[in-house]
């Protein structure tokens, strides 16, 4: 529901007033949300050098670069540095810390670095002293380890210190240094299980807006908040919406609608009261992120998950929220998941293609960042995923804030079906 407010002059029963007039419109499915009407169009750009061909390039042999120190890649130009450690190593900083054989940031959806850039947060790390850390967000140094972590976090969108997160049936924010909380809402004890749309969703690009995945009165369901207005969205059973298991929920770039995804890869969106708006069918999407475009729509980027008629499977694929109507971000290669995070300026949608022996032509186990409007694939680097990987073993790329960097997961090189160890690397394109 929004207000709007508009000058008037009313005549009742011969008597005339005028003044402005506010009224309140709900929206209704029938009617789609219009578009923003002023999205980011300008802020950092990709440097020229930033590879845009199409030429098939062999993957070079090149062993993991040495904790902490800066690579460069020999084909691509840009700079990797290697944020985890060795497993059974020492964390430097904090005592009687080690790494373990798997350790990274939590998901491509999820933005990996505080509002500020000044901190980075790695959600995993199965060695001891340290589950999860806090690294500084610039040269990639553990400052500390992080205890008391509630159910779900995210970094808050202007707020440098401060994380979103929800634990038993409250939304809260949460200090990740201190460890110091704060309720911003408690929504009762019949609301169990709180998660940010099943741990794949986030916030609205301004910060407001989120969708609370949860169990209630026995059902799962989902409710839009505003943590701005304190407005609590109507609850939502999943199976209002569709049939079978609904394993994710999120709120839209601009706050507007309600993702539902449903096992294995249907995606149904509504409005905040749960009237369907689009429906993408099983294979059009999976794997995806929120993102406005440079038209002002919000959308959805991720894996066209088979030939569908309109794209290629495995291929990046955007599909606008209010009328389903699809671009082809990228024109080969069997990407994993998509990244969306770089959302203060301009924006992009990332991917990491997964090593295909070339099956999937030109990238091939590539980083790759694509314009939203299709116009343009660039190459960031090679990210020496192994031919054969488990699901912690994917690159499971996020996007920066800045634009210029990219935290990404990988065994690099390793063989064998569940590849060991799995670290963290960031790439660094600025110029």
């Amino acid at each position: 529901m929004t207000a709007t407010t508009f000058p008037a002059t009313v005549s009742i029963d011969g008597d005339v007033a005028a003044g402005n007039m506010s009224i309140n419109i709900t929206q209704t499915s029938d009617a789609p949300l219009p578009p923003d009407p002023n999205p980011p169009t300008t802020g950092w750009e990709p440097p020229s050098w930033l590879r845009t061909d199409k030429d098939v390039v062999t993957i070079p042999n090149a062993s993991a670069p040495p904790y902490l120190t800066r690579w460069q890649d020999p084909v691509f130009k840009s700079w990797i540095t290697r944020i985890t450690g060795d497993p059974g190593t020492p964390i430097k900083n904090i005592s009687g810390a080690t790494w373990g054989d798997v350790a990274g940031h939590h998901y491509s959806s999820d933005q990996a670095w505080s509002a500020d850039g000044a901190l980075l947060y790695l959600d995993k790390n199965n060695g001891s002293g340290a589950y999860a850390l806090l690294l500084n967000g610039s040269n990639y140094e553990p400052i500390s380890a992080v205890s008391g972590i509630p159910t779900d976090v995210r970094w808050h969108n202007t707020e440098p210190a401060l994380m979103n997160a929800v634990t038993g049936s409250s939304l809260i924010t949460w200090n990740p240094r201190s460890g110091a909380k704060q309720t911003i809402k408690d929504f009762g004890s019949q609301y169990t299980g709180l998660t940010f749309g099943g741990y794949e969703g986030s916030f609205s690009e301004n910060g407001e807006m989120v969708v609370i995945m949860c169990q209630y009165a026995g059902q799962l369901t989902g409710f839009a908040y505003n943590v701005k207005t304190k407005e609590k969205g109507k609850n939502i059973w999943s199976s209002e919406v569709s049939s079978g298991i609904c394993d994710n929920m999120r709120i839209s770039s601009d706050g507007k609608y309600m993702l539902w995804g449903f096992d294995p890869d249907l995606l149904i969106i509504t409005d905040l009261l749960g009237v369907k708006v689009t429906t993408l069918p099983e294979d059009f999407i999976s794997h995806f992120d929120v993102i406005t475009d440079q038209a002002g729509d919000a959308c959805v980027c991720g894996r066209v998950n088979g030939d569908v008629g309109h794209s290629k499977s495995g291929r990046i694929g955007k599909y606008r929220l209010r009328d389903g109507q699809f671009t082809e971000l990228s024109t080969g290669g069997w990407s994993y998941h998509t990244s969306t995070r770089c959302q203060t300026r301009r924006r992009w949608a990332l991917s990491g293609a997964g090593n295909e022996s070339g099956k999937y032509p030109p990238y091939n186990g590539e980083l790759i960042m694509m314009e939203l409007d299709g116009s343009k694939v660039y190459r960031l680097c090679h990210t020496h995923v192994p031919t054969s990987v488990d699901y912690k073993a994917e690159t499971q790329a996020s996007h920066s804030r800045d634009g210029g960097r990219a935290i990404f997961r990988t065994a690099w090189n390793r063989t064998g079906s569940t590849p060991r160890p799995v670290g963290d690397y960031v790439v660094d394109f600025r110029e």
